[in-house]
């Protein structure tokens, strides 16, 4: 018999100003033994929170619409539940049973004692799928909900005109004031919960809440989004770069000195950049202006080095400076789901792969957004275009089937900038192009079949190229942005909880701090952000006050390059083009021949 061993867990799910102490006895079996199937649960994707937000803001044809009367008793809402000690309401199977230790308080605690759980405990692999299965019962077999195919943590009821996305003991649900609160009284019949926010347009209604640390908020134009501040504010506390200047961009290309000089950090260093870099890809998926910088950084994971610091400093100091990007979902109407796709064609200069970005938006509404690194080396741009339409396909077809879950017919339109990428999807196999991946073929199947729409759009439009290089300005990262629906602000949200610690400094976890960084450029007795321009590094102004002009800041030199004039040539001293100056000294040695002189003189072969 098999005894799982215990222990006490103290967690702080707040802030300092306002703790949140959580104790539980939770058991130690995740790591005990090889990994198997009962170990993970159905988890849904992040887009599924943000459609029950979109939900709330967009009318589709045929669908329910929304009352926004703010005395209506079915105004439309959005409510946020919490069930408390979720894993230890869900019984365990008697014909597998668990067996844990007791702990030491317990009377009857002693080495010849143990516990059979009757309920699942924290810590056991079985909890997670056990806790899955007996809300989903709940809502299924009390409730009359129906469960989503495409995602099965997406439940929807269609008589009372409900939408619910459940990420472990977390409820997001949308729908009129009065089937909420039916949803919330049979609930209580079975679970012990906090709402823990009913944000809507009533003057009693929450304006602002937090769920999965994101930040939400109820405005008079619509619902707003945004991610957690204190995942930034960590990473520039474990850079040390508090306090810092920042700049315009998330990062810069490379040049191919600095990849030819590059080393690996030490090893001491190795796992601080990984923590850090984990971090930065996390708040990336809120954070679609610096993917492709966080994607880059975490190519470095498994053997960081020197560059990929310099990189990780570059995000940092961005980060420092826009600190927050909130994403608008406007009251609006939409009947198409539209996905954008780019691809930067060998864009990575150490192994010539592609880069592919694409954004999926219900109207106004960004839903997702990603930047990866192709698999294949791709050996043109059309071919490069083409991987990319396929991967956004995918997440179109995909998105697509979790709205039908949700009882929300939509078609979908496919944008891409590539006129070739357009002829490979319309026409059959492969044509002259022997060297495509056949297995992104069905794409063409797709099109003749008219599944979707593929559409062209102006490359320098397209906002997919947000999430595909590095892009040479702020104001051209803020077009983009606005594109989605985002927009940058200053300040921090309300109810967002503080980094704990309070206002205690601490040592940075990865000092990046260096006199000469590979990422500036000294310009005169200042150090500038670098910037490439036609393969030329040249200086860039850092990031100023929103609020006040360049020429009211005291310190223009701190922030502002000036231009340097060369030095004067002598007088005596000619400027001659290269080619010109060898062309004058060719001349000067060339004999001169006569009419009929031959300027080829021929020599005696040589006796063998």
């Amino acid at each position: 018999m098999k005894v799982i061993t215990t222990k006490w867990l103290d967690v702080n799910k707040g802030d300092t100003m306002t703790p949140d102490i959580r104790s539980r006895l939770v058991g130690r079996e995740i790591r005990r033994g090889k990994a198997s199937n009962d170990l993970f649960a159905a988890t849904p994707p992040l887009e599924s929170l943000r459609t029950i937000l979109s939900r709330a803001a967009t009318d589709i044809p045929g669908t329910r619409q929304h009352d926004r009367r703010p005395d209506s008793e079915r105004r439309t809402q959005v409510s946020f539940i919490d069930i408390s000690r979720a894993y230890l309401t869900a019984p365990t199977d008697p014909e597998d049973p668990t067996y844990v230790e007791l702990p030491k308080e317990d009377k009857d605690a002693g080495p010849d004692t143990c516990a059979l759980l009757l309920e699942h405990m924290y810590g056991t692999r079985k909890a997670g799928d056990g806790w899955y299965e007996h809300y989903s019962g709940t809502l299924m077999d009390v409730l009359g909900f129906d469960k989503g195919c495409a995602s099965a943590c997406v439940f929807r009821h269609k008589a009372r005109e409900l939408e619910c996305s459940i990420h472990g003991d977390d409820l997001t649900a949308t729908g009129p004031k009065c089937e909420l609160d039916w949803y919330k009284a049979e609930l209580q019949k079975v679970y012990q919960l906090k709402e823990s926010a009913r944000l809507g347009p009533g003057p009693q209604d929450d304006k602002e809440a937090s769920m999965l640390h994101r930040i939400i908020r109820w405005t008079e134009e619509g619902l707003e989004y945004e991610a957690d501040p204190r995942l930034h504010e960590q990473v520039v506390q474990d850079l040390g770069l508090k306090g810092c200047k920042g700049v315009g961009t998330p990062g810069v290309k490379q040049s191919y000195e600095q990849i030819e000089g590059d080393e690996e950090l030490k090893r001491q260093q190795e796992r601080p950049y990984r923590a850090i870099a984990a971090r930065m890809n996390y708040l990336a998926a809120d954070r679609p202006d610096v993917q492709y910088a966080a994607k880059e950084i975490c190519r470095w994971m498994s053997c960081p080095t020197e560059a990929g610091l310099v990189a990780m400093k570059r995000l940092g100091r961005y980060l420092s400076q826009q600190t927050r990007l909130v994403f608008h979902y406007e009251w609006q109407t939409a009947d198409h789901l539209d996905c954008y796709s780019d691809t930067d064609w060998a864009g990575c200069p150490r192994t010539r792969k592609s880069t592919s970005g694409g954004c999926l938006m219900v109207g106004r509404h960004l839903i997702k957004s990603w930047s990866s690194t192709q698999g294949p080396i791709s050996l043109s741009s059309g071919e490069a275009e083409f991987y990319g339409v396929v991967k956004a396909a995918s997440a179109a077809l995909g998105y697509q089937a979790l709205l039908e879950d949700l009882g929300i017919p939509m078609a979908v339109r496919v944008w891409t900038d590539s006129s070739a990428t357009i002829g490979i999807c319309s026409r059959r196999g492969l044509g002259k192009l022997r060297h495509v991946d056949t297995q992104c073929l069905w794409i063409q199947q797709r099109v003749r079949e008219k599944d979707f729409e593929l559409r062209k759009v102006r490359g320098d439009l397209n906002p997919a190229d947000l999430c595909t290089k590095h892009l040479p300005g702020l104001r051209k990262i803020e077009s983009l942005a606005e594109l989605f629906g985002c927009r940058f602000r200053d300040g921090r949200a309300a109810t967002a909880p503080k980094l704990r610690g309070g206002t205690e400094e601490h040592a940075p976890l990865l000092s990046v701090q260096q006199e000469m960084a590979e990422d500036s450029i000294q310009w005169g007795a200042k150090y500038y952000p670098v910037l490439l321009v036609d393969g030329e590094r040249v200086p860039e102004a850092y990031v100023h006050r929103h609020d006040r002009l360049p020429h009211e800041h005291e310190d223009l030199d701190d922030y502002f390059p000036q231009a340097i004039a060369c030095d004067e040539l002598p007088e005596e001293q000619e400027t001659v083009d290269d080619l010109e100056a060898r062309g004058r000294e060719r001349g000067r040695q060339t004999p001169k021949f006569g009419r009929h002189s031959s300027p080829i003189t021929q020599k005696p072969l040589a006796k063998p």
